[in-house]
């Protein structure tokens, strides 16, 4: 089970950025969690910036790593844009 704790953001955070959905390489969930663990006792955020899409799933195709720093995870929602005629 991941357990997400959302707290106030702390600016000295480093920051590492989910920006696709593919299970594993640069801008993956799984690379993300990788980056956080790097430093011993470094706190992390990790934001999800996925670009608008059809689907926001992210299937992981073996377990992702345990996460051994503190890291506050955050997404944020970006809405599509639709043409004025579909609104």
């Amino acid at each position: 089970m991941l357990l997400l704790i959302l707290a106030a953001v702390d600016p000295c955070l480093t920051l590492q950025a989910a920006t696709i959905t593919a299970n594993s390489g640069p801008g993956s969930f799984r690379q993300a969690i990788l980056d956080a663990n790097f430093g011993i006792g470094i706190s992390s955020r990790i934001e999800f910036s996925i670009p608008a899409q059809a689907s926001y799933r992210i299937q992981p195709t073996s377990p992702l790593p345990i996460i051994s720093n503190p890291v506050v995870i955050e997404w944020h929602k970006r809405s599509l844009a639709l043409p004025a005629s579909q609104s």
